[in-house]
């Protein structure tokens, strides 16, 4: 007997708390049931043109929207209220309006999809000529109107370079606006000016030594890097160049002996600034001035036995010098009035120039200067 009585008092526990689990199940179908009436309805009213049972409609829509269910989504929610002329509601929701609000809406249950944002779209769409007028006529303040414009082209996802410009000079006019967090967060605006673009830049090198040291060496081959930062006409850089170059004689200093044969290696590490004389979509021309210091050290054999021999060779100079820079645009830009640029630019650069080198301060046999040329290609973005 008392096995019956367990069993009969949990099946009576079970009911109870399955009641309501089943109650909410019920509550949350016939709330979504009732939603899909309701849009119905709304989009018969708005084929009908029926604003006041429109109005009336929504706001039964609203009152069904939950933290679980969403019975007019945002977009479709502000369609009808610029349909409804229901202005004054939809300014002081959107002033209240961010993403976290959007976030909640997108993930919260929608109803089945139909065609209600669709119809509201079109009707609106087809009203917008003439809806700046309906608006003078209700006596809305000129930001709220010129609002009420903007967000309507919003809704209809009109985006063209024309519709953000409007928006930019709407901010302009009223800077301290209310709607400024909403105009920034969710519609798009002109792209700012942008005038700087930071390149990066490989180059191969060739140095040609002159009097006295072109006697001492070889010429020197190598690689040349750099950042760039360019703005308007003018470009200034870091660079790093490395080239190596065989001895042509016997070179002394220290207790060593440099031998004929070995080879040198040259290290430099600077800056530059170039001004953009000749400045076109494409070729810009411009002289430049550059100041780095240079490291000249010997290399030694790669016998393990003899490495740090020419330890005596290791130099370094301050180094000066100037010459004129090529860019050779590989695809002509166009000129743009409102100084924008396209985001990324590649091109050849070319330079030629003449370095005071200063190592002859270090060793006699070392005096004299670099005529050096660059050939390289450059990859630049905007900022």
């Amino acid at each position: 007997m008392r096995y019956y009585t367990i069993l009969l008092f949990g099946f009576l526990m079970g009911g109870f708390a399955a009641n309501p689990l089943n109650a909410q199940n019920t509550n949350k179908q016939t709330a979504q049931n009732e939603t899909i009436v309701l849009r119905s309805q709304l989009k018969k009213a708005l084929q009908r043109d029926d604003k006041k049972r429109g109005a009336v409609l929504t706001d039964s829509l609203r009152a069904l929207n939950s933290t679980t269910q969403t019975a007019l989504l945002w977009d479709e929610r502000w369609m009808v209220y610029h349909w409804t002329e229901r202005h004054t509601l939809l300014l002081e929701e959107v002033k209240k309006y961010d993403w976290a609000k959007r976030t909640l809406e997108e993930y919260v249950a929608h109803v089945p999809s139909d065609s209600l944002f669709e119809i509201a779209d079109q009707i609106m769409y087809a009203r917008s000529n003439e809806y700046p007028a309906v608006l003078q006529d209700l006596g809305l303040k000129p930001e709220d109107q010129e609002f009420v414009l903007l967000h309507l082209q919003y809704l209809l996802r009109n985006n063209t370079e024309n519709e953000q410009t409007i928006r930019a000079e709407f901010l302009t006019r009223y800077p301290a606006t209310t709607y400024k967090a909403f105009i920034e967060a969710f519609m798009e605006l002109p792209p700012k000016p942008r005038k700087l673009w930071v390149a990066a830049e490989g180059a191969f090198l060739q140095n040609n030594w002159q009097p006295d040291l072109d006697r001492q060496l070889s010429t020197g081959w190598g690689g040349y890097f750099s950042i760039l930062f360019l703005k308007n006409r003018w470009c200034t850089g870091v660079h790093y160049g490395i080239s190596q170059q065989k001895n042509l004689r016997d070179i002394f200093g220290g207790y060593e002996v440099f031998e004929k044969g070995a080879q040198s290696e040259m290290n430099y590490y600077g800056f530059s600034t170039t001004y953009g004389l000749f400045d076109r979509p494409s070729m810009r021309v411009g002289p430049f001035f550059n100041l780095g210091v240079t490291h000249f050290t010997a290399l030694s054999p790669e016998d393990d036995d003899l490495v740090g021999i020419y330890g005596d060779y290791d130099y370094f100079t301050v180094q000066t010098g100037m010459g004129i820079s090529f860019d050779l645009k590989m695809k002509r830009r166009t000129h743009n009035p409102k100084g924008l640029l396209p985001p990324t630019y590649k091109g050849l650069r070319v330079r030629a120039g003449y370095n005071y080198m200063n190592l002859g301060k270090k060793n006699s046999q070392l005096a004299g200067n670099v005529v050096f040329v660059t050939l390289g290609y450059q990859l630049a973005y905007t900022q």
